[in-house]
């Protein structure tokens, strides 16, 4: 490698100015070369779109800074480390600053910060060609939604395809035999998830290959090893047994007569605990009796104690065996339609044109990235010579292993340089790819290229106050000591003390809250978070100070619903969520009840009613004067409030415009809201994505409303409620951490995957099984996956509190509960048992103490209450079609001037819109498209409709418009002796025998229906029987059919 390049890693623990770094770094880069453009060989890399607008920002600042000499602070930080590093005086930097940032602001897109998830995405656009991708996909975030509509596709084919619904029957019996609910959609969409893992990756790779067959022979072969394995198990029990009764020995002579009972337990196939004593250990030190037991009997215990542990022990391997293959058998029906659901995801994405955001780091995986990086960098139209990766603890292996052929290239070249930092202590995303082990590696010597690394360490805290710092510092190493079977993961905490850089003392709260029998843990955890903020509030900090950090979203519901009904603002994901909105729920309720009638929906409708219109009288006289009504009555009743809503004129409105329409008719945009206005786009965002119904609308929204949240200004005075993954990356003056008890240990349902080893099912490198204490002891590779899997829990969760209180610059409050046993021993399965213990440790633990204190609370001079820094529009703009004053011609309107073309253009109109329907449920979706387009106006939209359901409800017709009945419209037959032919309509029967149906207007000719028996021969030589040929006459009020 060329002797002027670098390789810096930054091992930055919390707030130890990782970004200025990061900043100082990339700013030499720029000042030290000689062009003014070294910004477009660059590419910064980090993993949130706000830590790129930081980074960007903080470059474009300091080049703003050093151009203007006023304001060019000569004892700046970065101006002084610049200097140090470079030798450049500060009249050099003024003068490169100038020219670099008038290069920057002319080729501002060439300024290469990025995402990871957003190059991944560029590169793949690039290779779209290559690849065969329609370069105008979409990317799917929601990767859960497609997931469960593939599940629902697949368990929908039951009936249809018989092996599938085999196994669908057999795994819901399977299920209620073992006391399970019989539905299996939830096992199904569970295990769905695994297509997305990274971290299943190659295993669902190599899985691909294995069929349904195989799946059910494996299945049969395991419960064959069961079978044997349950058999030896109760051989081994009955041969104890045996011993005990032929050397004369009575079952009572035994203390408490376990050792038979455990025997016996094992016979009856009961596995409850039965491993969970000191039985084993018994037999070992020859304790098998109680003192009162007779002395030949004991005499003759301890001849057979050594053949009885023998069997105890054989016995065991034999239970473990057989728990082992019950495992795996529980995961083999959901694993073995994994690839069907993947048939069915590919189908979704190719209907919808989208690819999946885990997608493409697979995508160049499999297929970019072992292209020449030279190919690759002219594919996306730029050379990098400098790289920066931010945050690489958060980096998924495939993501590193995509990127580091690219870096290769670039350090084989001279003038390269590599920059990366991270901390491994806040590494918390394992569930989406990102492994602690991968940056570790890179500050042990784990290095993929050919250049030595240079790990820097960042030791000072310039973030946190002096008792925080002191306190995360001495908290941290404790637990260190305490926890972690992997030294590496040990040894980052016990390393992890941090210098003290702030003069301020800071304060550190631990309350550890008593719970007794009866006590309300939630009121008391809400009680103790509006103590502290009304302490805070007196001493003169503001509510935008305070940041509420929770590990879980439901914690954080429970606090933001108390402190609102407590009159204290706040802003969280939840209060911000479109749907918290009355006025977006009066529109999602107003929809459902013209579409369903829903009583509960007319009843949330007449409560915001007499809310937001200050009704007279009292709300119960005013709902059940409407309550009763039915849909027509119930709306006209409201035009004495001046309230004007048709629901028939809302069914001919696209869904955007319905929606204006229903804003404008009950004057929902006096003042700025900020709800509506993302309610609309996202209602434009689904129109333009989507050629649906209202009711398919509800739907969507329904699915997506606890996903849709505003953009909250950052200058709001409110409390800030989020969770611990939120709050990564991000400080806050005051920080209170409720709920302080979470589990190490504790998961929703994990999963593991065990290798296989066996040659008769060596198809199968992996299969699936359930993590739980019993796996430590099925064999000894099972040992190290559990060993594995607990390191994994420890490092995770403790990083995930690191995180927590590392948020902190001058108040931490942490709020846990006293987990003792009644000996008065912490739980250290639990952060508030961790505090305990660390409490103990440095002799500050008093029993029946609550709350600890290091330091005090700061105290900041109380300021005039000002308003909040947002600029707000007076108010909202909502303009329905109604008010444009404009009046759409359609195409077809030019021609209506005669009879004659009239009835032309009318049967064009009528092929056109009956080419786009297949079932009754298309009609409506249909003509609002063609409204909405302007291809009709409304006054044909009525007349139209009227006959299109005239057809597909026809006598004659209506069972060849069924939903899921095989249809084709317009489709083109490709004569062998040249010539095209396009019928309007064919149905496929069950047998494949086509109904040919064919849409005519005016009076019957003769060729009519020799275009009827040409389009029957062609598909005669397509192989395709004809079960009946319809002519369909429309005329202005009727419609005719005649049938041969």
């Amino acid at each position: 490698m060329p002797a002027n390049n670098s390789y810096k890693i930054y091992n930055a623990s919390a707030g130890s100015g990782k970004t200025f770094n990061l900043v100082k770094e990339y700013l030499i880069l720029l000042l030290t070369t000689e062009n003014n453009d070294a910004y477009k060989n660059i590419l910064a890399i980090t993993f949130t779109n706000k830590a790129v607008n930081e980074m960007k920002s903080r470059i474009v600042d300091r080049l703003i800074e050093f151009s203007d000499k006023k304001k060019l602070k000569k004892n700046g930080a970065i101006i002084k480390e610049i200097i140090k590093e470079t030798s450049l005086t500060v009249d050099d930097i003024n003068i490169k600053s100038i020219q670099i940032l008038k290069h920057l602001l002319k080729n501002y897109a060439s300024f290469e910060i990025s995402t990871i998830d957003k190059f991944t995405q560029r590169i793949v656009r690039s290779f779209s060609y290559e690849l065969d991708i329609d370069a105008k996909y979409e990317v799917e975030i929601d990767e859960e939604d497609l997931l469960n509509k593939a599940v629902d596709r697949l368990i929908s084919k039951a009936g249809e395809d018989n092996e599938l619904t085999k196994i669908f029957i057999d795994y819901a019996f399977e299920k209620t035999d073992d006391n399970k609910s019989w539905d299996i959609s939830l096992d199904f969409r569970k295990i769905a998830k695994i297509l997305v893992n990274e971290n299943s990756y190659e295993i669902i790779k190599g899985m691909q290959k294995n069929s349904i067959a195989e799946f059910l022979e494996l299945k049969k072969y395991l419960k064959t090893l069961r079978k044997s394995s349950l058999k030896s198990s109760i051989t081994y029990a009955q041969k104890a047994l045996s011993l005990i009764k032929t050397n004369g020995i009575e079952e009572k002579s035994f203390s408490r007569a376990t050792l038979p009972n455990h025997f016996n337990k094992i016979i009856n196939q009961n596995y409850q605990g039965i491993y969970n004593n000191q039985l084993e250990n018994t037999l070992v030190n020859g304790h098998l009796y109680s003192s009162t037991t007779a002395q030949d009997q004991k005499r003759l215990i301890d001849s057979i104690q050594d053949d009885l542990l023998k069997i105890y022990k054989e016995t065991k391997t034999a239970v473990y065996k057989l728990k082992l293959y019950n495992n795996l058998l529980k995961n083999i029906t959901p694993l073995s339609i994994i690839n069907a659901i993947n048939d069915e995801l590919i189908n979704l994405k190719e209907e919808h044109n989208t690819i999946l955001i885990s997608e493409f780091n697979k995508i160049i995986n499999e297929e970019i990235k072992n292209q020449p990086a030279p190919f690759i960098y002219e594919k996306i139209g730029a050379k990098y010579n400098n790289y920066f990766v931010d945050e690489f603890q958060d980096t998924s292996n495939l993501q590193w292993e995509n990127l580091i052929p690219l870096i290769e290239n670039s350090l084989s070249s001279e003038n390269a340089s590599l920059t990366i930092s991270g901390d491994a202590k806040q590494s918390i995303y394992r569930w989406r790819g990102s492994q602690v082990e991968q940056f570790i590696g890179l500050i042990n010597n784990d290095n993929p290229f050919n250049i030595k690394q240079h790990v820097i360490n960042l030791p000072v805290n310039y973030r946190s106050a002096k008792n925080i710092v002191e306190f995360n510092n001495t908290f941290f190493t404790h637990i260190g000591s305490l926890m972690f079977n992997n030294d590496y993961f040990k040894k980052n905490y016990l390393e992890a003390s941090q210098e003290i850089f702030q003069a301020k003392e800071g304060y550190v709260n631990i309350r550890l809250l008593s719970k007794e029998k009866n006590t309300d843990e939630k009121q008391l955890y809400n009680n103790n978070v509006l103590e502290i903020i009304h302490s805070c509030l007196k001493n003169g900090h503001q509510l935008k100070d305070i940041c509420i950090i929770t590990r879980k979203r439901k914690e954080g519901v429970i606090i933001a619903d108390f402190l609102t009904k407590e009159g204290i603002d706040i802003i969280s994901s939840e209060s911000l969520l479109i749907n918290s909105s009355p006025d977006v729920r009066f529109i999602i309720n107003t929809i459902n009840y013209c579409i369903n009638e829903d009583i509960n929906s007319k009843a949330e409708l007449l409560n915001y009613l007499y809310e937001s219109k200050e009704m007279a009288g009292f709300k119960d006289d005013f709902i059940r004067e409407f309550i009763y009504l039915d849909l027509s009555a119930f709306y006209k009743s409201f035009e004495k409030y001046r309230l004007s809503f048709d629901k028939n004129s809302l069914a001919k409105l696209s869904i955007y415009e319905g929606i204006e329409y229903i804003i404008n008719s009950f004057n929902i945009n006096q003042e700025s809201n900020s709800y509506l206005q993302f309610f609309l786009d996202f209602t434009l965002e689904y129109s333009n994505r989507f050629n649906s119904s209202l009711y398919e609308f509800l739907n969507y929204y329904e699915e997506k409303k606890e996903k849709l949240s505003i953009v909250s200004p950052s200058e709001t005075n409110a409390v800030e409620l989020m969770t611990i993954h939120k709050s990564k990356g991000l400080e806050f003056p005051i920080v209170i951490y409720p709920y302080a008890d979470l589990d190490i240990y504790k998961e929703i349902d994990p999963k593991e995957w065990f290798p296989i080893k066996d040659e008769k099912i060596s198809n199968f490198s992996h299969l699936l099984m359930n993590f739980n204490k019993d796996v430590e002891l099925y064999n000894s590779d099972c040992k190290s996956i559990f060993d594995h899997h607990k390191s994994k829990q420890e490092i995770d969760n403790i990083n995930l509190l690191y995180v927590t209180l590392t948020r902190a610059k001058n108040e931490l409050y942490i709020i846990g509960s006293q987990c003792l046993d009644k000996n008065g021993q912490e739980n250290l399965n639990l952060y508030s048992g961790l505090l305990i213990s660390y409490l103990k440790n440095i002799q500050k633990w008093t029993n029946n103490k609550q709350s600890y204190h290091f330091g005090s609370p700061t105290k900041t001079p109380k300021t005039a209450q000002q308003e909040d820094n947002v600029i707000k529009t007076k108010k909202f703009f909502c303009n329905p079609r109604e008010n444009h004053g404009i009046s759409l011609m359609s195409k077809s309107g030019l021609i209506w001037d005669t009879n004659k073309e009239k009835a032309i253009e009318k049967g064009n109109l009528i092929h056109k819109l009956m080419s786009q329907i297949k079932s009754k449920i298309d009609v409506e979706i249909t003509m609002n498209q063609f409204l909405e387009d302007g291809v009709i106006n409304t006054n044909q939209y009525k007349e139209l409709n009227s006959i299109i359901l005239t057809i597909i409800n026809h006598p004659e017709l209506k069972e060849y418009y069924n939903l899921g009945i095989v249809s084709y419209n317009e489709r083109e037959i490709i004569q062998k002796r040249g010539g095209n032919l396009i019928p309007d309509r064919i149905v496929l029967n069950k047998d494949n025998k086509a109904v040919i149906i064919d849409y005519k207007s005016g009076s019957p000719k003769n060729y009519h229906k020799n275009q009827l028996n040409s389009y029957e021969k062609a598909l005669n030589n397509m192989g395709y029987s004809t079960l009946k040929k319809l002519l369909v006459y429309i005329e202005s009020e009727t419609v005719d059919v005649k049938s041969f």
